[in-house]
């Protein structure tokens, strides 16, 4: 009977890392089809660049993970989808405009005292930005002849130190294969790769949001207060998250602790912001005008998908629009109430569920911001399928224990 259960254990095991396999065989081939679309119809000289590498990298990828090589695939497509395109496009120069304003704020600062340039005349001198955000202009400023300087290296670095650190706090063990597999494959994903190439601007945002709240899990205040504070003074669109993160520790601690972390946040936020103080009405105007569109400089951004849509077709679109938004916030809030999310998987699937709805809601958006729901998102299924596996691990273990007994 104990060799007959042994044989069957050891028969599931092979099936499923065949499904295994065969999933990520077809993940990579869709990765394929997507950007060999995308990089057809894009007009954008760097996003041709990396459609052309990330192709390439894709298809690598698919032939390993059909033969079950998934280690190699995973890193064929981080090779073929990040560090192969980035490298040349930071070895021409080539970049997205977000780049260089990064860059050139360092300079603003040091030359006016603040990382906002007084009546900004061309779309390039807008900076939409958090004062944090100069940080990872430092480099370019430091090295200027030295490629090691361009901030996308930064923005990677601390991108995926985030991550690291965050898989630490909520596993609380070393990462398994599959999971370092899954992880790889959501770095490798054309939503995260392609800014991570040609701009990434977001990444350090979600990437210390995605910190901040495994350290609310883990009931690590100091850090989470750090995070979300520097997270929101590079751009704010994290808040939701850190409202998530408070209610998440009042459910695993106490209100008096999420009231202390709230409070601490925002006054450490208002610090980070100090350099902007120097030109207050620069601020205003980089920060909250131009991204409005009440500028004379049309912002960049396009319509969202349903929000967009709203304001352009319907009449009083613009006004509906706000009103459908406020109706999905308070709905969020409500649910957020009654049924507080008390693990990790469950705050960051709300937080990415409510992101997405409310970029896609928003008049305004950009498919780039859509990171923000992927990580959060991807990173609560990773640590969810780990945990699912350990359980159904242990739960095996107990069952031959108590077969040989």
């Amino acid at each position: 009977m104990l060799l007959e259960r042994t044989h069957i254990h050891d028969r599931a095991r092979f099936v499923s890392a065949g499904l295994f396999a065969h999933r990520w065989t077809l993940t990579y081939a869709a990765f394929s089809v997507v950007v060999l679309a995308y990089g057809v119809v894009t007009q954008l000289h760097p996003h041709r660049v990396w459609a052309l590498w990330a192709v390439a990298g894709y298809a690598v990828a698919t032939a390993l993970a059909a033969r079950r090589r998934l280690t190699p695939a995973a890193v064929s497509a981080v090779i073929g989808a990040v560090v192969a395109p980035g490298t040349a496009l930071i070895a021409t120069h080539t970049a997205q405009l977000e780049v260089s304003v990064v860059a050139e704020s360092v300079a603003s600062l040091i030359t006016t005292g603040s990382p906002y340039v007084p009546d900004p005349s061309v779309l390039a001198e807008y900076n939409p930005y958090g004062p944090a955000m100069t940080l990872f202009g430092v480099p370019s400023q430091l090295f200027p002849e030295n490629r090691i300087g361009d901030p996308r290296i930064w923005f990677a670095l601390f991108f995926v130190a985030c991550v690291l650190l965050a898989s630490k706090l909520v596993l609380a063990r070393p990462l398994p294969r599959r999971s370092r597999i899954q992880l790889t494959v959501l770095i490798a994903s054309p939503v995260v790769a392609l800014p991570m190439a040609v701009g990434g601007v977001d990444l350090p945002v979600v990437g210390a949001a995605l910190l901040g709240l495994a350290a609310a899990t883990r009931g690590r205040v100091v850090t989470t207060v750090v995070s979300f504070a520097f997270a929101c003074a590079l751009k704010p669109l994290v808040v939701p998250v850190f409202v998530v993160a408070l209610v998440l520790m009042c459910a695993r601690y106490d209100r008096r602790t999420a009231l202390r972390a709230g409070a601490t946040c925002a006054a450490l936020t208002v610090v980070f912001h100090i350099p902007a103080f120097t030109d207050p009405e620069a601020f205003v105007e980089h920060t909250l005008l131009f991204p409005l569109g009440r500028t004379d400089i049309v912002t960049p951004a396009g319509e969202s998908l349903v929000g967009g849509a709203l304001t352009r077709l319907v009449p009083y679109g613009a006004t509906l629009t706000s009103a459908v938004l406020a109706v999905a916030g308070v709905c969020a809030a409500v649910v957020l109430v009654r049924n507080p999310p008390d693990s990790f998987v469950r705050a960051a699937s709300f937080a990415a569920v409510g992101l997405s709805v409310g970029f896609l809601l928003a008049p305004t958006s950009r498919f780039g911001y859509f990171v923000y729901p992927l990580v959060l998102g991807g990173t609560a299924v990773v640590f969810a399928l780990d945990t699912t596996c350990r359980s159904a691990r242990t739960r095996v273990q107990t069952n031959r224990t108590e077969t040989t007994r």
